[in-house]
């Protein structure tokens, strides 16, 4: 159909994706030194080789590791002529040689403290679990005689949003800016922005990062102004961050509501005459408003010229492009039962986004195992971007999303879905990609 518009016992706990022996939800692997036997939620397999110590580190076989790790089995490629292996998974770019101490990822060399090793006897590359693990965004730690992996918790220091704050502060000057919902490309080329400019664009940096964080605009009657900052959770509790003026409080926005002293401790420089800073600012708080998402204002890079594939045809007055006409109340509908079903969107143009969302139907006829892939116009081919397995990130009204660090180029990609969590077909109501 067309349309134009891993006794030692190295464990691993993560997000089971797609192992070689396949498990039906997460939990956890373990490798034991020696030992061809590794369990998979306490379920034994067997492997062809065994994980080894060699200059006083715990060598494991690369591939294994990778698919444990959730990186598909057409994710990892051995280049034989040159030794090398590479490894994509969720815009993350890996490349390792053998022999040598180094490892690249997403194009960045790093010094590493042994050589990958490669075993004629078994056809297969070694090296300690570290580099691959934290690569992929896991962490490593030892506990007595194992090491552990584990799933990387969008953990976030103050240090770490202090950082983004400055960032933000310095892409703007302080002003009444164009007005109206300013996508973040015209906004920061025209150079100049209102506090509800600068908490946007940090809002932003924050989801790249996978960062909680929620916009906070304050109506006050002194000196009737109002003004928004940016509330981020640090460990369970709300901070509040104001990128217009890079300065921060150890506290949430009602928090200073509640006891105005507090706001007294705000931390940076600025101006003392500044009203938004006065403890009467947040003493004459006359409404408070909280706003989570920025769809909105993000430029949505799905329209005209947008062509849209499906191998499957689709119900009349339910039709493919619902799901792409910008309103969620409508939704499409395929014709036909059974999976997988495709999805395939070709821009005219390159393009590139950093946010993806889904707003499915219902849970029922959302996707439970599925993989979104994006065109390498260089390499000639499709690549995963993302894959769920047993999905179940979703909000109260069912909605995907996926965050990238780094902006993604290509003209096209594809949604591929091999099963919901009822239903045998799935229904979007629309989905949006974000530049």
């Amino acid at each position: 159909m067309r349309i134009i518009i891993t006794s030692i016992i190295f464990a691993l706990c993560f997000f089971f994706q797609q192992p070689i022996a396949k498990a039906e939800t997460t939990k956890c692997v373990s490798f034991t030194i020696g030992n061809n036997e590794y369990k998979i939620n306490n379920i034994s397999y067997t492997m062809d080789t065994t994980p080894y110590i060699s200059e006083g580190r715990v060598f494991v076989p690369l591939r294994i590791l990778a698919y444990s790790l959730g990186v598909s089995e057409n994710n990892v490629n051995w280049h034989p002529e040159n030794q090398i292996i590479n490894i994509n998974h969720e815009n993350i770019q890996i490349e390792i040689k053998v022999g040598k101490k180094q490892i690249s990822i997403n194009g960045e060399t790093r010094d590493i403290d042994v050589e990958t090793e490669y075993s004629k006897k078994t056809g297969r590359v070694y090296l300690p679990a570290r580099y691959i693990a934290e690569a992929l965004g896991y962490k490593v730690h030892w506990h007595e005689d194992k090491i552990i992996i584990s799933e990387r918790v969008n953990s976030v220091s103050i240090e770490d949003v202090i950082s983004i704050n400055k960032f933000v502060n310095g892409l703007l000057k302080y002003g009444k800016g164009l007005g109206g919902q300013v996508p973040a490309k015209e906004l920061i080329s025209y150079g100049e922005g209102h506090c509800g400019d600068f908490c946007y664009l940090m809002m932003r940096e924050l989801a790249k990062k996978g960062i909680e964080a929620r916009i906070v605009g304050v109506t006050s009657t002194f000196k009737n102004a109002n003004h928004s900052r940016v509330e981020v959770k640090i460990d369970g509790k709300w901070y509040t961050f104001d990128p217009t003026f890079n300065v921060y409080y150890n506290y949430s926005i009602q928090e200073m509501i509640d006891n105005p002293e507090l706001s007294k401790t705000v931390v940076g420089n600025f101006d003392k005459s500044n009203s938004y800073m006065s403890p009467l600012f947040f003493k004459n708080a006359s409404s408070i408003l909280y706003y989570y998402d920025i769809d909105n204002r993000d430029h949505k890079i799905i329209g005209e010229g947008t062509e849209i594939l499906s191998n499957v045809n689709y119900l009349t007055n339910y039709e493919l492009d619902k799901a792409f006409d910008g309103d969620i109340k409508t939704y499409a509908v395929p014709n036909s039962y059974g999976f997988p079903q495709v999805i395939e969107i070709k821009f005219d143009k390159q393009q590139q986004f950093y946010r993806l969302k889904i707003f499915w139907e219902s849970l029922e006829n959302s996707g439970k195992n599925f993989s979104i892939e994006y065109y390498d116009q260089q390499q000639d081919k499709y690549k995963v971007l993302v894959e769920r397995k047993n999905c179940s990130n979703f909000t109260s009204e069912h909605i995907f999303e996926y965050v990238s660090e780094k902006e993604i180029k290509t003209n096209m990609i594809k949604i591929v879905v091999h099963d919901t969590f009822g239903q045998p077909r799935f229904l979007i109501r629309e989905v949006m990609l974000f530049e």
